[in-house]
């Protein structure tokens, strides 16, 4: 009884073992979901992005402390107000280029 206890517990701990993903598997799952959401980020894929994250998400961010972000669609409006921010940005800086050329007449005041 013992022994056979045994092979089983070896057999189940062995087909455990074998089922779970080998970690280069593991990996290039891992790197294809973050170029997927890239990808949909840069291309403003907002559908995309809505397969890809969990109804739950929540952003997590070293490099910035807000604004807080605790589900999909949050996340999904705050990356569309960055995309309108990004476009005042690119004519802001077009208009400062153009204004150190002597090509566009610089703000009075």
């Amino acid at each position: 009884m013992r022994r056979t206890t045994l092979v089983l517990s070896t057999l189940l701990a062995a087909t455990a073992i074998g089922c779970t993903p080998s970690p280069t598997a593991q990996l290039e799952a891992n790197k294809d979901l973050v170029r997927r959401f890239t990808e949909a980020l840069n291309a403003a894929d907002w559908d995309a992005l809505d397969a890809l994250l969990t109804e739950d998400f929540i952003r997590y961010s070293q490099a910035t402390a807000g604004p807080q972000v605790n589900s999909r669609e949050e996340f999904i409006q705050l990356q569309e107000s960055f995309l309108g921010i990004a476009e005042l940005w690119v004519e802001w800086d077009n208009v400062a280029m153009l204004t150190q050329l002597g090509l566009f007449p610089p703000p009075s005041g």
